[in-house]
């Protein structure tokens, strides 16, 4: 008499025979199927539309520490890579995006930099084009300012600046006061 625990391990082995016979049986057709599927594989990425250069790039928007860029939609692209440049020509990745536009933020006012993206289709990518690259020059806006000589003194208000740390008065190309406030009284005029 068979114990449960024997008839158990007879059917998995019975099992096992049927597998191995027909992994024998159908191992070419296993290969041609699967390298099939290879070779169509390839050739979809071989044929696959390269998507087209990005154009139309251009900073829309600006502010002492952010650039905003924006180009034109890129026939079969999926997503864009942009980069950015401090000199021009070595151009580092920054972030991926599906949109048409990307806003670079904690730049440095006064620095100079340049930008160019590519476009990418899942497989494949433009190449890095510095020749169709845009820049920017971060900086602070000017305030306006008002002059008040009523009190028998020049008080100078001026509106803050998004980014200042403080503002440096100058009057005939010479810098006389520096503060962080907006107000400053020019004890010197005349």
């Amino acid at each position: 008499m068979l114990q449960s625990g024997s008839t158990g391990q007879i059917c998995f082995k019975v099992r096992m025979k049927k597998a191995i016979t027909w992994l024998r049986k159908n191992t070419k057709k296993i290969l041609l199927t699967n390298g099939s599927l290879i070779l169509l594989a390839g050739l979809v990425v071989l044929c696959m539309a390269p998507p087209a250069k990005v154009e139309g790039l251009q900073v829309v928007d600006s502010t002492y520490s952010t650039a905003q860029l924006a180009w034109d939609k890129s026939e079969h692209a999926k997503s864009y890579k942009v980069y950015r440049s401090d000199n021009g020509t070595d151009y580092e990745y920054l972030d991926t995006t599906k949109e048409t536009r990307y806003t670079d933020k904690k730049l440095r006012t006064g620095k100079t930099y340049y930008y160019t993206v590519t476009a990418r289709n899942g497989i494949k990518t433009t190449p890095v084009d510095a020749e169709a690259a845009t820049s920017v020059k971060p900086s602070l806006d000017t305030p306006e300012l008002e002059v008040d000589t009523s009190q028998g003194e020049m008080k100078l208000s001026y509106s803050e600046v998004d980014g200042a740390l403080g503002y440096e008065i100058v009057r005939n190309g010479e810098v006389i006061g520096q503060t962080d406030k907006t107000e400053f009284v020019d004890s010197q005029a005349e």
